[in-house]
């Protein structure tokens, strides 16, 4: 006889750092083991998350936080591709302002909560910014995205609002 096969590919969103082991997590929520020696890039890593049961591969894992981290990253990726691609680092402070990590950049972005298409249109629009404007950056220490309408770049000299 026939047999009839069908494979579904998973589309892998993150890797979930908890606290015992880390995860890939699916586009569908789901928790999916890494196995020794994976490897994988441009996938970024949500970490400092609140737990609210215990996470196991297979299970679908889908909280407030997670929810939130998702955003971020839809968020860069409908903005900024190369921006996207950069963002190495999701971390969910136990509930706290959300802070971001890019590969390539020396200092995080505090990127708080709520507003993530029109946060990370200011982000894009900063870095535009910082870019062209390269020298005068140069110490920058954190971008602070949690203000309505404002973007503030933090500095060893003093505090800059675009």
């Amino acid at each position: 006889g026939n047999v009839d096969v069908r494979i579904k590919e998973k589309d892998i969103y993150a890797v979930l750092l908890s606290r015992t082991e880390p995860f890939f997590l699916t586009s569908d929520f789901e928790l999916l083991k890494i196995h020794e020696f994976t490897a994988y890039s441009n996938i970024p890593v949500i970490s400092n998350f609140r737990v609210s049961e215990k996470l196991s591969p297979s299970k679908i894992y889908k909280d407030e936080d997670i929810i939130e981290a998702f955003k971020i990253i839809d968020a860069a990726k409908i903005t900024d591709i190369e921006l996207a691609k950069k963002l190495s680092e999701i971390d969910l402070k136990n509930g706290g302002d959300v802070v971001l990590i890019f590969s390539g950049v020396n200092y995080p972005v505090v990127f708080g909560r709520g507003n993530e298409s029109k946060k990370m249109i200011y982000l894009s629009l900063v870095w535009e910014r910082i870019n062209n404007f390269n020298t005068g950056f140069q110490k920058t220490e954190y971008i602070d995205l949690r203000f309505t309408n404002e973007a503030y770049i933090g500095s060893k000299e003093n505090t800059g609002l675009i």
